[in-house]
């Protein structure tokens, strides 16, 4: 502020000590938040300060509370810390609440129809030293956070708590993706009764890879009857209607006392939840409903996020930062341009699509994508094209190694979950020989003109080169 924006004249001032008039002017005063002339009263010798009205400096602008929010330290702003610390926490009050922010957003969708995915997932945050639960939901078809709270506990009463908000503001999801976290089930089960719950495949992946991996110790039978295993959940909850069923079958009689208590265990636990992955087909194509990966980003940047702030110093200020920071990346992200809907939908989900189990051309077929499309996608991510499958190199390299410790194609195909066809093309291009039980017919006539040729390649021997 300007001093000659303060008055000139003091004759409108009285002394605060004796009421007199006759005041002299004697300078003025600076403080953090105002300024002021400082006045000297001839009747009885004491000085003041006028005007008694502080003067506020609002310099916690919505520019500096962003350049804070993405990190920038207090102390390179050009104002005291303490000031502009307390003007941040005052003016952060002002952002919306998720329950305000989404329900604007569907205030203006009202009448517009779209396929509603809901993705949930928890992650524990510290407060002032303590734990906490931070909530995270978002829509799968416009990528926006719906719900993003911090709650005490992580259990069915404070879950259900806010979806029960979320549902009041008109939002009801067709499928809910989640991790399958017991509090989480319950709490979906309870709000939304008829949504199809969906099991995320990251997370079905990280638990296979946690708990059917080869230890110290562990015998040469024992890994590969894990390792099959997982290739066949894996296998089974990418795969169609006809094809999973087999998969489960061949789990089912993995249930034997030769095989190792962990991993029956994994496979009594995958059988439980089995119900929860559901086909391409039961999803109407919708395969960014197979994972939580967009829960998973956001997670990520709320955690960067606090990083950044070197952690949250209050529960109620952990909501109000969580809500800003929110408010500024949806309105960066508004005038974002959107993705063409089919590719948006195959994204999420092409590192598990795009394993070897199902081919190019089903997968065109189900997810309404061009053919030329997913196998330039599957080129890009390192994938080898073979007999229509995309493999990587390194399940080519597993199949290298399996191959000199079993006997017949069937039973490398059925440890790697893959077409027994595939196999036998990765054997022989890499030099191994494969006999049928027919020496009449070659291996490529079986490919070409054999309606069962999965079947017969299934007993031919592999002989080392």
């Amino acid at each position: 502020m300007n001093f000659n924006e303060l008055s000139n004249s003091a004759g409108d001032v009285c002394c605060p000590y004796c009421g007199s008039r006759e005041i002299i002017r004697k300078g003025f005063r600076k403080r953090k938040e105002d300024i002021g002339r400082i006045g000297f009263c001839k009747n009885c010798s004491k000085y003041f300060t006028y005007p008694q009205k502080r003067i506020r400096r609002n310099v916690a602008s919505e520019e500096i509370l962003l350049q804070y929010i993405k990190g920038k330290p207090l102390c390179e702003f050009g104002y005291p810390k303490s000031t502009l610390h307390r003007q941040i926490l005052r003016r952060i009050n002002s952002f919306p609440s998720w329950e305000e922010a989404t329900g604007e957003w569907l205030d203006q969708l009202r009448d517009q129809e779209w396929f509603k995915n809901l993705v949930v997932d928890t992650t524990v945050v510290k407060v002032s030293g303590e734990k906490r639960i931070y909530l995270h939901a978002a829509d799968n078809y416009f990528k926006r956070p719906l719900i993003y709270k911090v709650i005490e506990r992580e259990n069915k009463e404070y879950i259900a708590r806010e979806l029960r908000k979320l549902k009041s503001l008109g939002y009801c999801p067709a499928i809910v993706t989640v991790d399958l976290a017991p509090e989480l089930l319950s709490a979906i089960k309870e709000v939304y009764k008829w949504a199809k719950i969906q099991g995320c495949l990251f997370h079905l992946a990280r638990f296979l890879n946690k708990n059917l991996k080869k230890t110290e110790g562990t015998s040469e039978d024992v890994a590969l009857a894990r390792e099959k295993a997982k290739n066949l959940i894996l296998h089974s909850v990418c795969a169609d209607f006809l094809t999973r069923r087999s998969m489960i079958q061949k789990l089912a009689s993995m249930l034997q006392p030769s095989v190792d208590e962990k991993t029956k265990r994994v496979i009594r636990i995958f059988r439980n939840r089995f119900k929860f992955y559901h086909t391409l087909e039961e999803l109407n194509g919708h395969a960014e409903a197979l994972t939580t990966n967009l829960c998973e980003r956001h997670i990520g940047l709320v955690k960067e996020f606090k990083r950044r702030l070197r952690g949250f110093k209050s529960f109620n200020t952990a909501q109000k930062l969580l809500n800003s920071y929110w408010f500024f990346y949806l309105k960066e992200k508004r005038d974002t341009v959107k993705k063409d809907l089919n590719v948006r939908r195959f994204e999420g989900a092409a590192a598990f699509l795009l394993d070897g189990h199902i081919s190019v051309s089903l997968l065109s077929h189900l997810l309404g994508l061009p053919e030329q499309y997913l196998v330039e996608t599957a080129k890009k991510k390192g994938k080898i094209m073979i007999l229509g499958y995309p493999i990587s190199r390194r399940q080519i390299r597993r199949i290298l190694q399996l191959a000199p410790k079993v006997n017949t194609v069937g039973e490398l195909s059925e440890i790697m979950a893959l077409n027994p066809r595939v196999v036998c093309k990765i054997l022989t291009i890499y030099g191994f020989n494969v006999k049928v039980q027919n020496p009449q017919m070659t291996i490529d006539e079986i490919f070409n003109h054999q309606s069962n040729a999965c079947s017969r390649i299934d007993n031919a021997r592999i002989i080392k080169p």
